[in-house]
């Protein structure tokens, strides 16, 4: 993603999850640019592979003409998720793009648009302070104009942008530059198709949330995207599913439906994900999220859990976990040398109570390829099928991938 390229001057990272919009956006991405300086080569190429990427995204197709901007211009800004603000050295002697920004730093106040400012040939302190080539543009501008107001307006707004996290081209190869910033984009737009909840092109529904300023994306299958043996709708004798919003002993789940187990003898879970939807290049986590009703048994023993890619054989070693919340029922940040004196005894993970209220463990890490070879899948597998004891009270929520 953006994180080698990243350039933080000062702001705030915020987190993002796909319930954290409810404007109506008919447009993914607004383009703002100087045409002079970038339109045919870099802007002409990042459109073109925003648009195969299925990216919908507004670019003016209109020379650069006069002061006033239309007020179809000004709705395309409001009606778009994402600005990129291409910043080049002739950008700030250009009246309608420094209109434009401050109606895209409006729209990101009021509706909490993102803004991404891309330093096109340019420093980010250059932008900030108008110093260099890209100063002289805006006191070039200043002269012709000689509205003192104005300026103020504009050079207020170029310290903001300037502050903001953005990507700075330097000295690297521009296709790949492009391809950062496709990527950047898609993982803020791709998955908000519905409040809490994303559909997947392959089916899954999961949960998503993505770190605004690395851009890295933590996902969790829902329970009902789980393979449980036994777990269907029709033997309810074995697990049920209950609406998780009607129960008052469970936590608050971000699901509509939790998997509730009645009575087993072997427990045998898995979860399976397609890489290319994960962050590249980025090491994660699989964790298990789950819950104990009261009066629930046959726990004692530890299960085993582990993860597969699917270039792989054989997954990694599988490793003791103990699912029982008696055995450790502290956070994450309560671990202790009791704690690991316990992992020790006990040889496998102990469970950990969430800030949510739901319990975890974790089942293994694996890591994902580049842009072009993250392909494949990755399975996280969770059984007990040797003890053959009866089991009862065990409620899954899922299975959460987080970088690490």
């Amino acid at each position: 993603m953006m994180t080698s390229s990243m350039v933080n001057h000062g702001a705030s990272s915020s987190f993002l999850d796909s319930s954290s919009s409810i404007h109506s956006w008919n447009h993914d991405v607004f383009l703002n640019f100087r045409g002079e300086d970038v339109r045919q080569k870099f802007i002409s190429h990042l459109y073109h592979g925003l648009v195969k990427r299925k990216i919908n995204t507004y670019m003016d197709r209109d020379l650069e003409r006069g002061e006033e901007i239309s007020g179809a211009l000004f709705k395309a800004i409001e009606e778009s998720r994402i600005s990129i603000v291409v910043l080049s050295k002739s950008y700030a002697d250009s009246r309608w793009c420094l209109n434009e920004l401050l109606k895209i730093l409006d729209c990101k106040q009021a509706m909490k648009q993102i803004v991404l400012p891309i330093f096109y040939g340019v420093k980010p302190s250059e932008v900030r302070d108008q110093k260099g080539d890209f100063g002289k543009s805006f006191d070039k501008l200043g002269d012709q104009l000689k509205d003192n107001v104005k300026m103020l307006k504009w050079k207020a707004a170029l310290e903001e942008v300037a502050n903001l996290s953005g990507s700075e081209l330097e000295n690297r190869d521009e296709s790949e530059f492009i391809q950062e910033i496709i990527q950047w984009v898609d993982s803020r737009i791709a998955y908000h198709k519905h409040p809490s909840v994303a559909k997947y092109p392959m089916g899954k529904e999961i949960s998503v949330q993505i770190d605004e300023l690395s851009g890295k994306k933590s996902l969790m299958l829902a329970a009902m995207e789980l393979t449980i043996i036994w777990g269907t709708g029709e033997t309810p004798q074995y697990w049920d599913w209950i609406p998780s919003t009607k129960s008052p002993v469970l936590p608050k789940s971000r699901f509509s439906e939790v998997a509730l187990l009645r009575k087993v003898w072997l427990l045998d879970i898995k979860g399976r994900i397609e890489t290319k939807i994960l962050s590249p290049k980025t090491r994660y986590g699989a964790y298990f999220i789950y819950s104990m009703v009261d009066g629930f048994y046959g726990f004692n023993d530890p299960v085993k859990v582990s993860i597969r890619l699917e270039n792989e054989v054989e997954g990694g070693d599988a490793i003791n976990a103990y699912l029982n919340p008696r055995m450790w029922s502290g956070t994450q940040e309560q671990r202790s040398k009791k704690e690991l004196l316990q992992i020790k005894r006990q040889d496998g993970r102990l469970p950990i109570k969430r800030k949510d209220m739901w319990m975890e463990i974790e089942m293994g890490e694996f890591c994902t390829g580049s842009h072009v070879d993250n392909h494949g899948e990755v399975e996280m597998c969770l059984k007990e099928v040797q003890v053959l004891q009866e089991k009862s009270g065990l409620v899954v929520h899922g299975i959460e991938l987080r970088p690490k």
